[in-house]
């Protein structure tokens, strides 16, 4: 909560009495966008919800609706926000539903790999298991630090209790940066195998570009997160809304989208075949 003093009495900020850039968000977050957000993320977790239970991905499903309802909230918050900027708890919710949400995209994605990694059979350096293990624990500690950065931003009754807060929110996403470049790493890595695959025995090519493409959405999203936080929200970038609604919303939207469209139930209901030709059904080019 922002305060003015006003004839020598302590108030706190309202609209009447302070200026926007008093607030923790320095404008008025857009109505109809944030509003548009929210309904496209509860859409696509209905759809979800549908398909996750049809074809019983448990820990997909989990892990999506997680990262959805956090979006969902986030922009809630926003929302709010705007009817009242200067209350603080409404700026904490946007900004760790929103900051932490995507993780569980990541790890729902950590997912297929290990699964499409069984598709193909033994064509990856290591084990499926190995992969899945070490990056969905890459993706535990990253929630940890951005939940536990939230936490201290959340309690925090002074500045610097809440800049340290943000700043552990930021090495989270840092490490997140980082695990997902390296998940990238190893999908051009698990390509180029897949390509030495005799074309008799890969008739049929799995069709992993919406997954690739949900990747790059995350991960120019979580960029843009880390540099709008490390230079504090009285930065032109945090202060810009245009550049919020291009590179954080829209983003996401296009990875869930992908990660709906082209649900990956098949896959994940593989039950981990060792053939190409056991699998009827999947979506292949």
């Amino acid at each position: 909560m922002s305060y003015v003093s006003q004839n020598g009495t302590v108030l706190p900020c309202s609209l009447d009495t302070c200026p926007i850039t008093f607030a923790s968000i320095k404008y008025f977050p857009t109505f109809g966008g944030n509003l548009a957000y929210l309904i496209i993320f509860a859409v696509i977790l209905v759809a979800q919800a549908i398909l996750g239970m049809y074809f019983r991905t448990w820990s997909f499903l989990i892990a999506m609706l997680l990262g959805l309802v956090a979006e969902i909230v986030g922009y809630a918050a926003r929302l709010e926000d705007r009817v009242d900027p200067f209350n603080q708890q409404w700026f904490i919710i946007y900004l760790c539903c929103l900051t932490i949400g995507p993780t569980f995209f990541s790890a729902a994605m950590y997912f297929c790999l290990g699964h499409v990694l069984r598709f193909y059979g033994n064509v990856s350096r290591f084990k499926p298991r190995t992969y899945q293990i070490c990056f969905i624990i890459s993706d535990v500690v990253a929630v940890l630090m951005q939940a536990t950065g939230g936490a201290l931003a959340s309690i925090a009754t002074d500045f610097s209790t809440l800049h340290l807060g943000i700043h552990i929110m930021i090495a989270g996403l840092a490490w997140q940066v980082a695990s997902i470049i390296v998940f990238i790493l190893v999908s051009i890595d698990l390509a180029r195998r897949v390509r030495r695959i005799p074309k008799a025995a890969n008739q049929r090519r799995l069709s992993t570009l919406p997954l690739a493409i949900s990747t790059i959405c995350i991960l120019i999203r979580s960029i843009y997160r880390v540099i709008e936080l490390q230079d504090g929200f009285q930065s032109a970038v945090a202060s810009n809304e245009v550049l919020f609604m291009i590179l954080e919303g829209p983003m996401i939207i296009i990875a869930t989208g992908l990660l709906t469209l082209y649900h990956p139930g098949p896959i994940l209901h593989f039950n981990g075949k060792s053939s190409l030709d056991g699998v009827d059904g999947i979506s292949l080019t």
